[in-house]
């Protein structure tokens, strides 16, 4: 019943700037979280070119596909880009810094991943470096709203009630003296013998035998969190307790592991990534490698990150339904990373991969995903347990204009060059001449309407797929004759001539 509704993904083969202008209509404004990991312009790429003009190539490759990559964000979408910084005299990271600060309304943080221990780094003089950047931006809205919580921490939720998971957490806050907040300084007499505070007693007047008084701190260089009338509705609630420690009695309240919408109550995420930071280990460029080898023994790929990596940005960005984009594919980490959290936290969310090379798109991003699909856990190539993520996403390739114009020909269409085409259109065009088009269409100038001849035309030219990225409108149904489109309805072989124009020239 709705198509695209029920997809997990979206995979393109194809140059990225020609697929996001193609796919733009479609998801203009849809997408929460983009993730890039951009070729770098090391001089040992394909970016080579004399040195003089070899930065500013690569920063108007980037320029117009981060351009292009604002459109497609909502309001409060972020985009997370991945630079290194050891990159000789050729070093793009300021200068990328530079080139997002003037495209993107907001600077939200400059993350720093460790990528390797360090050991077994030689250098005579200088540093070594072992971290990459990872700059995120955004549209004005933009924010890393979810929590995140460390293993450790983790560890210290112990206790649960019928609301839930939760610690004891102390009511003190070291950031404020009493000066400064003099509304939050204050003792609360608790009787130790009945096991209860006691808030309209005196703190200058009461039983030496049985009670006590717990101030924030002796000094006044702490102070509570919460006034006192505050702290004696939450304590009437049965969210707040006294607990004897090493030193005396302290106050502690009932902190709960999740919200009521699910969302961990953690910490803002820090701007250095490492392995204490989330519940899972971030990992580095040598866990990723293993990652993609267990997955795929054959498989040859020197620039893949650790999925966690990935899925710790995707977890701080993004939630239920959201889209995540990443147009260098590469290996199809994001992807991979967008199932792991979706199984984590049982959200739904997708993804658009858009990458060129043959080589990664039908030898590693496809069998990867398909692999996924039986099982989550893999080495050697063998899967661990059955476990994996039944997926729905489809993939398409399109061809480049330039490809088209470089085997096109103007001529007459005759049945044995019909026959080629048919057979490889991807190898041999014709311009037809009005005469010899109408072995593929039919035109009515006067209904505004033309007939194609779907037999007679190649058929694996998704013309369903094609409308629907050129008009900007989700697939519902396909039928043989007719997709159902959440606006309207066409029947593919009767479509306008504007349509028709639209198909051609997309």
């Amino acid at each position: 019943d709705n198509l695209d509704e029920e997809l997990d993904g979206w995979l393109i083969k194809s140059e990225n700037y020609q697929a996001l202008n193609t796919i733009l209509p479609k998801f203009k404004g849809k997408v929460k979280a983009i993730y890039i990991d951009p070729p770098y312009n090391t001089g040992s790429d394909e970016f080579i070119y004399e040195d003089r003009f070899r930065s500013s190539t690569w920063l108007t490759m980037m320029e117009n596909r981060l351009t292009l990559a604002k459109e497609f964000l909502s309001e409060d979408g972020v985009i997370f880009v991945s630079i290194a910084g050891s990159l000789g005299k050729y070093n793009e990271t300021h200068k990328l810094g530079i080139l997002l600060e003037n495209i993107f309304d907001k600077r939200i943080v400059d993350f720093i991943w460790k990528r390797r221990s360090g050991s077994g780094s030689y250098v005579i003089s200088g540093a070594t470096e072992i971290h990459e950047y990872i700059l995120c931006y955004g549209k004005n809205g933009a924010n890393l709203y979810k929590n995140i919580i460390s293993t450790d921490s983790m560890r210290e939720y112990k206790n649960q009630d019928e609301n839930g998971i939760y610690k004891w957490h102390s009511l003190v806050i070291n950031q404020y003296t009493k000066e400064e907040r003099p509304n939050l300084y204050y003792g609360v007499v608790y009787d130790f013998v009945e096991d209860r505070i006691l808030f309209e007693k005196d703190e200058n007047n009461f039983d030496h035998q049985r009670q006590v008084v717990i101030f924030p701190s002796l000094h006044g260089k702490s102070v509570w969190a919460m006034t006192k009338d505050s702290m004696k509705e939450v304590y009437n609630r049965g969210l707040i307790k006294v607990i004897k420690g090493k030193k005396g009695y302290e106050l502690k309240i009932k902190k709960y592991l999740y919200d009521k919408t699910g969302k961990i109550v953690g910490n803002p995420i820090k701007s250095i990534l490492d392995d204490g930071c989330m519940g899972w280990k971030i990992g580095y460029t040598s866990d990723a490698t293993k990652e993609l080898k267990n997955l795929l023994p054959s498989v040859e790929f020197d620039t893949v990150k650790p999925v966690n990596l990935i899925k710790t940005l995707l977890y701080v960005s993004t939630d239920e339904g959201d889209i995540v984009l990443d147009f260098f594919a590469g290996s199809g980490t994001t992807a991979h990373a967008v199932l792991l959290l979706n199984k984590f936290d049982k959200k739904k969310r997708k993804f658009i991969l858009i990458e060129m090379e043959d080589y990664c798109f039908y030898k590693i991003i496809i069998p990867r995903l398909k692999k996924l699909a039986y099982s989550l856990d893999w080495k050697n190539g063998a899967p661990i347990g059955k476990e994996g993520y039944s997926m729905f996403f489809k993939y398409y390739e399109l061809e480049s204009y330039e490809d088209v114009l470089s085997k096109a020909s103007y001529g007459n269409l005759s049945n044995e060059t019909f026959e080629f085409f048919k057979r490889d259109p991807y190898n041999y065009y014709v311009f037809m001449n009005d005469e010899k088009m109408m072995n593929i269409v039919e035109i009515d100038y006067e209904k505004n309407s033309v007939k194609i001849f779907l037999d007679n035309l190649y058929q694996n030219i998704d013309i369903p797929e094609s409308l629907s990225v050129s008009e900007g409108l989700k697939i519902m149904k396909i039928k043989k004759e007719s997709v159902y489109f959440d606006k309207k309805q066409v029947n593919v072989q009767e479509i306008s001539l504007r349509d028709l124009k639209r198909f051609l020239f997309w």
